[in-house]
């Protein structure tokens, strides 16, 4: 596991504002822009491309000083990349396969996203259970949408 930081550098009279992101192995400034509500995001990311590595953010969290952290993991560690296999648009359901296990995800009544253990055939035999976290969905509101891919979703499962 690893964590990046970001902090917001305010203008000077000669640079804008701007965005670092740091952790122990380097950092790398990002150049704010106006509007955009995920640069402290965009900025981690940056420095994950820069150091070349093979991880993915699964949370973050602002912190007293007002500086954003984002949690990474490794993706050949225990998190596994879920591969689209088809979408049921009769049930809502969009099932991914990890190995030989299908999964499928569909909208709970809560109104969040479920996730179920399938059968090979897509039919659901059961909640997964225990500590799980997805990452990778789009964002509420939008399942169901048209304009909404499943095939397009990079979706990741860790398990706890």
């Amino acid at each position: 596991m690893q964590a990046i930081q970001t902090k917001f550098l305010a203008p000077t009279n000669t640079k804008g504002a701007r965005i670092k992101a740091f952790c122990a192995a380097g950092s790398v400034i990002h150049d704010f822009e106006y509007g955009d509500d995920c640069q402290y995001r965009i900025a981690a990311l940056k420095l994950i491309d820069k150091l070349g590595w093979n991880f993915h953010i699964v949370g973050s969290g602002q912190v007293k000083s007002g500086d954003w952290v984002f949690c990474l993991v490794g993706l050949e560690g225990f998190m596994k990349v879920l591969k689209f296999k088809f979408k049921d648009s009769v049930y809502g359901r969009v099932c991914f396969k990890q190995g030989s296990q299908l999964y499928c995800l569909q909208p709970g009544l809560n109104g969040r996203m479920q996730l179920l253990d399938c059968t090979k055939d897509g039919e659901p035999v059961g909640i997964v259970e225990g500590d799980y976290s997805l990452s990778g969905l789009p964002f509420e509101g939008a399942w169901g949408r048209k304009e909404v891919e499943a095939e397009d979703w990079k979706v990741f499962l860790a398990r706890f």
